[in-house]
């Protein structure tokens, strides 16, 4: 699975990486550190999945964001790639229900141990 990792934290893409490529059959064809980036990577490369933060910068309302909601970059993506999967990365598990009616395919809680990614992402395969 092609896949690109969507963080503001160089740090928690590195692990991803990490977990993603020693076990598993994924192949990371880009990183990200914000909404617009993302979106631009994703028109060129248009991989199978994205795993992104909930808290990805440009996600806010400003000037400069492409997208206002999370809502709005599932869209976004969805329109450049129709067939991609998304999982959203968070810290709250509470707010589960809240990312999934985004539109996403799955969401991850980062306090989960990384097997349950691994799982998330063979089960959008199949």
């Amino acid at each position: 699975m092609r896949i690109i990792l969507a963080d503001n934290r160089k740090e928690v893409r590195s692990a991803l990486r990490l977990v993603l490529e020693q076990r598993g059959d994924h192949v990371i064809v880009g990183e990200s550190q914000d909404a617009v980036n993302l979106i631009a990577q994703s028109g060129r490369l248009c991989p199978d999945a994205v795993i992104l933060d909930a808290q990805l910068a440009g996600l806010q309302v400003g000037e400069r964001a492409k997208v206002q909601s999370l809502t709005e970059l599932v869209e976004a993506l969805r329109r450049l790639c129709p067939s991609i999967r998304m999982i959203v990365l968070g810290s709250h598990p509470d707010l589960k229900n809240e990312i999934l009616s985004a539109g996403v395919d799955a969401f991850f809680c980062k306090s989960d141990p990384p097997d349950i990614l691994l799982e998330l992402l063979a089960d959008l395969t199949n």
